[in-house]
């Protein structure tokens, strides 16, 4: 598990927003953001969800919950934004040595709490992983979204995934880092990321 940083835009602003234990180790690209829109969110009617995603995001919702208890008993007064998905936080105001110190902590709170940051996956581990991922990128797809890329193969994917491990570098394919979801605006992320929740993998 790691903390991302990633940057969105709202409200006609860009802010620089931690997200923490949003979504498993290595990945992913900083700096993209929601755009001007391309979601029809009132497609997906046909749209079942599988049974993971409410596990997942009870999970996600247990451990970011003790995230936030664990940063408020070390002195961060800060509080996640309303609406948004993993422990994200507004620190658009905050300097680059406070954000790197939030980061410290964050990851001291996420050990004491059991999460192995880091840590190598399983090929089994990533095969089902890569098939929550698709399931994400229909997801996004039967609710309007114009995605991009084309999912690559299991294999090809389990085989970047350990690259990036080793390398720390970025992963090729991830259906958040598709340029058509990129291209939403923050209202259709908050909803589209709750629609359609990333997979929570410690």
């Amino acid at each position: 598990m790691i903390s991302l940083p990633v940057s969105v835009e709202g409200r006609k602003i860009w802010r620089r927003v931690v997200v923490l234990l949003a979504v498993l180790a290595v990945v992913l690209i900083g700096g993209c953001s929601p755009g001007s829109g391309n979601a029809d969110l009132s497609s997906g009617a046909s749209w079942v969800e599988p049974a993971w995603m409410a596990k997942h995001v009870a999970a996600r919702e247990e451990a970011d919950a003790a995230t936030h208890s664990c940063l408020l008993a070390k002195g961060w007064d800060i509080e996640p934004i309303e609406g948004g998905t993993g422990l994200s936080f507004d620190l658009s105001d905050f300097a680059d040595h406070v954000v790197d110190s939030l980061f410290a902590d964050a990851e001291l709170c996420q050990e004491s709490l059991g999460f192995e940051l880091n840590r190598q996956y399983s090929r089994t581990e990533l095969e089902r992983f890569y098939w929550h991922l698709i399931d994400v990128h229909e997801c996004l797809i039967a609710h309007g979204v114009a995605m991009v890329q084309d999912p690559p193969s299991i294999s090809s994917w389990v085989e970047d995934f350990q690259h990036a491990q080793a390398t720390s570098g970025p992963v090729s394919w991830w259906p958040y880092m598709d340029p058509g979801f990129i291209s939403v605006t923050w209202d259709e992320y908050l909803e589209l990321s709750h629609i359609c929740p990333q997979p929570f993998m410690p």
